[in-house]
């Protein structure tokens, strides 16, 4: 009875051992086709995500634009420590 335990746990073992083998160490390699697959596939992501919905375009100088958007936004050097955090809430614990 000790033995058929012994062969079955040993069975087990062999199985969950080679399921983990195919799942976590088989898919890491991967070949130089998938992975231009995979990079082709997030450029057309980020390609609808970016593009204008009505021409399907990225807009021209778009990065150009971004810049001076960003010229414009406040640095964290031009704003006072006091406009950043107003103190509000309990002030009587502890």
């Amino acid at each position: 009875m000790k033995k058929l335990l012994l062969v079955a746990l040993v069975s087990c073992v062999a199985v969950a051992l080679f399921f983990l083998y195919e799942h976590f160490i088989e898919p890491t390699a991967l070949n130089c086709a998938e992975l231009e697959n995979e990079a082709a596939g997030w450029d057309e992501y980020y390609k609808t995500l970016l593009a204008d919905p009505l021409t399907g375009k990225l807009p021209e100088h778009i990065y150009a634009r971004e810049q001076a958007f960003s010229e414009g936004l406040p640095t964290y050097s031009s704003i006072k420590r006091s406009e950043m955090w107003i103190a509000r809430g309990p002030n009587n614990l502890g």
